[in-house]
C-alpha cells in the first residue's frame, strides 16, 4: 500500500472514532444533569412533604380542631405520598433511602424553629 493510501485510511478511522466519542460524552452529561435535576425534585419534594407535615400538625393543635380533622389528615396523606415519591427518586438515582428522610426532618427542624416565636 502506498503511504498516502494509509495515511488516508488513518486519517478516515481517527475522525470516524472522534465522533462516535461525541455522542457518549453527550450521553455522560445529559445522564448528569438528569440525575440532578432529579436529585433537585426530590428535595423540593421532601421539601414539601416537611411543610406538609407541619401543617398538617398546626391544624391538628388548633383550637376548634375537631372540625379541622379531615382537613389535617388530607395534609398528612400529602406529606406522605410527597415523601414516598422522594424516596422513589432518591432509590431510582443511586441515592441512600434515608435521604429524603434526613431532608425532610431537616427542613421540619428549621420551620419548627422559625413557628416557636410566633
Amino acid at each position: 500500500m502506498q503511504p498516502t493510501r494509509i495515511a488516508k485510511r488513518l486519517t478516515i478511522s481517527a475522525l470516524c472514532c472522534g465522533l462516535g466519542w461525541q455522542p457518549l460524552q453527550a450521553d455522560e452529561e445529559r445522564r448528569a444533569k438528569g440525575r440532578s435535576g432529579l436529585d433537585d425534585l426530590s428535595q423540593e419534594m421532601s421539601t414539601c412533604a416537611a411543610y406538609f407535615s407541619l401543617l398538617s400538625s398546626i391544624v391538628q393543635t388548633a383550637a376548634g380542631a375537631n372540625s379541622k380533622t379531615k382537613v389535617a389528615e388530607r395534609m398528612k396523606l400529602t406529606a406522605q405520598a410527597m415523601l414516598s415519591q422522594a424516596i422513589n427518586i432518591g432509590k431510582y438515582i443511586g441515592m441512600d433511602e434515608n435521604a429524603p428522610m434526613e431532608r425532610v426532618q431537616l427542613r421540619l427542624k428549621g420551620k419548627a424553629s422559625t413557628f416557636s416565636f410566633l
